[in-house]
């Protein structure tokens, strides 16, 4: 759907390794936690480095899942948000048809490297200027495992 001349789609309406759109169509690609629930995250970034004009940007925002124990706690939390927050439920066959692969930050960068993109200078992950979340003293009580990774990625220039 186009609204004030941005065009919204939802992976789940296109084949992800296929975008329905015509090549260097787009400035700019939004993906906020997508990624992880595609089967095959390469052709997918192949796809959206199809679509982006030469210089286009991508921002992401991805689970920065470090250990298996954090990934079985964000499939629980996935699994309870389709079946309690939307009204009617997203997936009644949410144990059939879940689907999560999860990766660290350094993951996500190498993904979207090897895909031909390149990390924008600004973008709020660059070495310099990444900084871990580290635990405040309101969390003695209650441990908060999630952490997130955000990038900003440019197709580079012809």
């Amino acid at each position: 759907a186009e609204v004030g001349g941005f065009v919204f789609s939802r992976v789940l309406d296109s084949e992800p390794s296929r975008l329905p759109y015509e090549d260097a169509s787009f400035d700019l690609v939004v993906a906020l936690m997508v990624l992880h629930h595609v089967p095959d995250a390469r052709a997918t970034l192949q796809e959206v480095l199809r679509v982006l004009k030469p210089g286009g940007c991508l921002v992401i925002r991805e689970h920065d899942c470090t250990s298996r124990k954090l990934a079985t706690v964000i499939d629980v939390m996935h699994g309870l948000y389709t079946r309690t927050w939307p009204d009617p439920p997203e997936s009644r066959s949410f144990c059939d048809t879940y689907y999560a692969a999860y990766r660290a930050r350094e993951g996500w960068c190498q993904l979207l490297r090897e895909a031909g993109l390149v990390q924008a200078r600004h973008s709020p992950d660059c070495d310099g200027i990444y900084v871990e979340r580290k635990a405040r003293p309101s969390d003695r009580y209650i441990k908060n495992p999630f952490h997130f990774y955000y990038g900003v990625w440019n197709k580079p220039p012809q």
